[in-house]
């Protein structure tokens, strides 16, 4: 039987616009909708007092940012986004929005103080983005801690209200889903409560938390796809996860392009170094133009060749890793290497201002797809969480401005229809980690065009409702991956 408190949440104060994330777009969005009308009540809810999802987890301590300054570098940026967008699918309206926006979004972050890379001479440092060799349309800020500092610090200026401790694990909708107007946390004290808005928007990250070899931070929960789910949002894109070869040891990149070097390759089970055969050799140069592993181009046939001799047998530590020999200014470097969730490029199909299929609910970030498709260039993301976190701010406002529903007895009876079933028996570390290692296998076993492995099934087979709502929301998260690369990557 579930807890008394599960059954009736406590209710916070409610609220004009709420942010559910605090990564750059959750930031930038909060910032936004106080700006356009600063008598709303706007709040943000976050798990830790740090940032949530992938954007400040990056080990260089700094990120890049597509601005595109010219109209040529626009035209040439809009191209080659829906170029890459195969297998996947895009919106070109969205791809020029974000093309012609940036620039007036990197105004926004230099007004707030970040520190980007300069040239002796003050101007702005231009560099070339994976995917998008030809341009140099880059630019690079640093010290992330400073970073998140100047975006909570604009907000909390403004008069925001930053929420910490806060873990979200659902919204509450109105009956037959047609409308978000609210959404349920639990908190330090382990403690359901309840919040009741007139916009939503939610940008608490993407999918890499639920594969058991990830790098995002650590106030992601990866169940961001359930969420939007869950509240009826339509979804695509889901099973392009960027994967990035990565060494065990010192935790950096690896540039599998260069296996084309003498001496390079892997070191097969008879100790032998392998080298990459004679017909992918033509391939290194297209990739040692971008580091995640590409879902549409040519070159991914080296991801593929490598994945196919990955040890799926042996222990957990080393499962799923190969060793690598890659050339070093000073000499033959042997490496373990293994592939690492790094950001997700699905998420829920939104259009201009950031507005999902359902009344009431906004998706930014890696929550949000459609200005990108399978593959996505080096920067965008960046590029992406300021213009369609600013759009979505500013139209959660006015949303919020002219919203009438708002009677507080009717929300307390539809958060606590929402938390039916809620209980207290977790799923076991173990479960987790085998459903994790399920769309893991999963994702790179279609890439790799190999037979699927019998612990795929392990997701549907895993406990149909777990009791817990946080297990429940991992759960549907790894589903609607593994369908998402069985074949059924939009809608």
């Amino acid at each position: 039987m579930a807890a008394e408190s599960s059954l009736f949440p406590r209710v916070l104060p409610s609220t004009d616009v709420l942010v559910l994330g605090a990564g750059l777009a959750g930031l930038r969005a909060a910032i936004s909708a106080h700006q356009t009308d600063p008598g709303l009540s706007v709040t943000l809810a976050t798990p830790s007092h740090g940032p949530s999802g992938s954007s400040f987890a990056n080990k260089n301590n700094a990120l890049g940012m597509q601005v595109l300054e010219t109209d040529d570098q626009v035209q040439a940026c809009i191209q080659r986004v829906m170029d890459r967008a195969t297998p996947g699918q895009v919106d070109s309206a969205l791809v020029r929005v974000l093309a012609e926006e940036s620039r007036a979004r990197l105004q926004d972050m230099i007004a707030m103080g970040l520190k980007f890379d300069r040239s002796p001479a003050g101007s702005l440092q231009r560099r070339k983005g994976c995917f998008f060799p030809e341009h140099k349309s880059a630019v690079v800020f640093r010290d992330l801690g400073q970073a998140f500092s100047a975006f909570s610090s604009s907000f909390r200026d403004l008069g925001g209200d930053l929420r910490t401790g806060l873990s979200c694990i659902g919204l509450v909708s109105l009956p037959s889903r047609s409308r978000v107007v609210g959404a349920l946390f639990r908190d330090r004290d382990n403690t359901v409560r309840a919040m009741q808005a007139k916009a939503v928007i939610l940008a608490m990250g993407g999918p890499a938390p639920l594969f058991p070899r990830h790098v995002s931070d650590p106030g992601n929960s990866g169940w961001g796809l359930a969420l939007l789910a869950r509240a009826g949002a339509k979804l695509g894109n889901l099973p392009y996860v960027q994967f990035m070869w990565r060494d065990f040891s010192s935790g950096r990149f690896l540039p599998v392009g260069k296996l084309d070097s003498p001496g390079s390759g892997i070191i097969n089970n008879r100790g032998d170094v392998e080298p990459l055969p004679e017909e992918l050799r033509p391939l290194c140069a297209s990739r040692r133009s971008h580091c995640p592993m590409s879902w549409g181009l040519a070159d991914r046939a080296i991801d593929q060749w490598l994945i196919s001799r990955m040890d799926w047998n042996a222990t957990s530590a080393a499962q799923g890793t190969l060793r690598l020999v890659l050339p070093t200014p000073f000499g033959d470097e042997v490496l373990q290497a293994g592939l690492w969730a790094h950001a997700g490029n699905g998420g829920a199909v939104i259009d201009a201002h950031g507005r999902t299929s359902v009344p009431g609910l906004y998706a930014l970030g890696e929550c949000a797809t459609a200005m990108h498709g399978a593959d996505r260039i080096g920067g965008a993301m960046v590029a992406a969480t300021q213009v369609f976190g600013h759009r979505a701010g500013a139209d959660a406002a006015q949303s919020a401005a002219d919203s009438s529903w708002e009677r507080e007895s009717d929300f307390n009876d539809l958060a606590r229809l929402a938390c039916e079933g809620f209980g207290h028996h977790p799923f076991s570390t173990d479960t987790r980690d085998e459903l994790g290692w399920s769309i893991y296998t999963g994702l790179l076993h279609s890439q790799a065009h190999l037979p699927e492995k019998e612990m795929m099934e392990r997701v549907e087979s895993s406990p149909r409702r777990p009791l817990r709502p946080e297990d429940s929301l991992f759960q549907q998260a790894c589903r609607l991956l593994l369908q998402g690369c069985r074949g059924r990557p939009w809608g």
